[in-house]
């Protein structure tokens, strides 16, 4: 997604755009979080590692985020052009390179394999971005597994037209209506007495595949997002702030998210108050608030922090970190099946280079894939 500052366009509804630079660099470390996370007890890092900390927070900070960017970006859609041309936008802008990691995961036989045997439809469905829309494990975590995301991202896409308009004066209700959805799922797991991930069939509806994949159950992270933006537009105190008062109220940020997270992590805690149902669904989206209040500060980029995740490096890091996030898992399910291989060397060594190795591929998907299929792709949208 693009990461912007915009100024007018009133022929399209769309805007001439700066980057907010500030926002791309924490990008990377939203989806540095989801590398750790999937290679704690796999690779170098113990499974101790931050133990009971669910670092899958970060695809939170992503859904709140692009709805954040969505809205900022894009003030109106105001006729049919507008709108599909939007959607060219979004369709050009992850489908390359979710493709481009589609393919790899099969041709390094490192793909997820479906229990029963193939099912064309779960391909199709991987290649046409609906996957997550299914709530079993085999739809939802097939081929690459954490391409989920980019399936229920897609589906926000799709949403955003009808989300964006009216928003100034109908984004009350929309959040609530966000709300009821997430308290609707969890009411149905509740009667129907919906399993868990461990005990559902593969192609049956399990409790994660409603409550934590489900992009009707994720929508209200991204109008949360998209409110967010539209007090950031309308009145966010922050952008007056001294540098000192920014900068303080970056660090309180950052630490209200850190005790977010760890607090949501309780699973515990949460289930013996909330029940099985509500931590399924806190235990990865209850952070987003505190994301957004994140989001609303670093984008003035008036502190010391925002400054500093607007460093040229952190940019080019978070520029690359979609690719990242989509590559990591598929490394390290090809490493794992090699590691006979690579035993001598030490679990740091070979971690330091997966890293490595990571960083390079996701730079090369990024310029050589991301990026000119982007631009081919838009050639087919409608003139602004």
């Amino acid at each position: 997604m693009e990461l912007i500052a915009p100024s007018a366009s009133p022929a399209a509804g769309t805007v001439r755009t700066e980057k907010i630079h500030a926002l791309t660099g924490l990008r990377f470390l939203a989806a540095a979080m989801i590398v750790i996370h999937h290679s704690r007890g796999v690779l170098a890092i113990p499974k101790s590692f931050l133990a009971g900390v669910s670092l899958e927070h970060g695809v939170s900070f992503f859904f709140v985020l692009s709805g954040f960017i969505l809205a900022h970006v894009y003030r109106e859609l105001p006729d049919h052009r507008a709108v599909a041309r939007f959607f060219c936008a979004r369709f050009a802008r992850v489908w390359p390179a979710h493709m481009f990691a589609f393919c790899a995961a099969f041709a390094l036989g490192v793909h997820e394999a479906v229990a029963g045997g193939a099912h064309p439809g779960i391909t199709i469905a991987n290649a046409a971005m609906i996957h997550a829309w299914v709530p079993a494990t085999a739809w939802f975590f097939s081929v690459n597994a954490v391409s989920w995301s980019i399936s229920t991202e897609f589906f926000f896409y799709l949403a955003f037209p009808l989300l964006l308009a009216g928003f100034g004066r109908t984004w009350w209700w929309k959040l609530a209506i966000a709300a009821a959805l997430v308290a609707g799922a969890v009411i149905i797991c509740e009667r129907l007495a919906i399993p868990s991930y461990a005990d559902a069939a593969p192609h049956a509806v399990n409790r994660a595949g409603l409550l934590y994949i489900s992009p009707v159950t994720r929508l209200f992270e991204f109008v949360l997002g998209m409110l967010t933006a539209r007090v950031w537009i309308t009145r966010a105190p922050v952008r007056t702030f001294s540098r000192a008062a920014a900068t303080l109220a970056e660090i309180a940020c950052v630490i209200l998210c850190a005790a977010g997270v760890v607090f949501f992590s309780s699973r515990a805690a949460l289930t013996a108050v909330l029940g099985p149902n509500w931590t399924s669904y806190l235990g990865h989206a209850g952070a987003a608030p505190v994301f957004a209040l994140l989001i609303l500060v670093f984008a003035s980029q008036r502190g010391l922090l925002s400054r500093l995740f607007a460093h040229p490096v952190a940019v080019l890091l978070g520029e690359i970190s979609f690719s990242v996030y989509l590559l990591h898992q598929i490394m390290i399910r090809w490493l794992v099946s090699h590691r006979s291989d690579w035993a001598h060397l030490g679990e740091t060594t070979v971690y330091i280079a997966f890293w490595a190795a990571l960083l390079l591929a996701s730079w090369a998907v990024w310029r050589l894939v991301e990026t000119p299929a982007r631009r081919a792709l838009m050639r087919f949208a409608p003139a602004q």
